[in-house]
């Protein structure tokens, strides 16, 4: 998925499963890091987050977390896993 602008700023979006082991982790970092997030249920929960490419946010998360989420794409059905 293509990230977007808000203004000067390149946002990207991931998320995270709540069947994925580290799913706690990763709420309390964004929760640390006052990252806002959106939870989605019913079917398969899921988080979707946004982090701004240049901060220093977005640094650490590609350093702890970005093994354990998925870049949101378009095309992906969240609910069932499925394209």
């Amino acid at each position: 998925m293509e990230p977007y602008r808000l203004g000067k700023k390149v946002i990207k979006q991931f998320c995270v499963y709540s069947h994925n082991p580290c799913f706690v982790d990763v709420l309390e970092w964004l929760r640390e890091n006052k990252i806002k997030l959106e939870a989605h249920m019913p079917g398969i929960s899921w988080t979707r987050f946004c982090i701004d490419s240049d901060s220093p946010e977005m640094t650490m998360f590609m350093l702890t977390h970005r093994r354990d989420c998925e870049a949101v794409d378009e095309d992906q059905d969240y609910t069932t896993g499925g394209k």
